[in-house]
């Protein structure tokens, strides 16, 4: 499991690795979650890109409410 950091020109960035956009579905974005495939490529598992960035807004909405 890698999650895409950014995007520098045509290669897609992650703690540890990269690809090549090519390699990618084409809506994968900044933040999604990707598993390799038996054949080289990548998919976006869609369900923990949304668990995980629901998390991000559950976080973010308690540290803001606290002030």
């Amino acid at each position: 499991m890698c999650i895409i950091d950014r995007f520098e020109g045509d290669t897609a960035l992650w703690e540890g690795g990269h690809a090549s956009r090519s390699l990618l579905p084409m809506a994968a974005r900044e933040g999604d979650v990707l598993h390799e495939d038996d054949k080289g490529g990548y998919y976006v598992d869609l369900v923990e890109t949304k668990r995980r960035k629901d998390a991000m807004q559950t976080r973010l909405s308690a540290l803001f409410s606290k002030q």
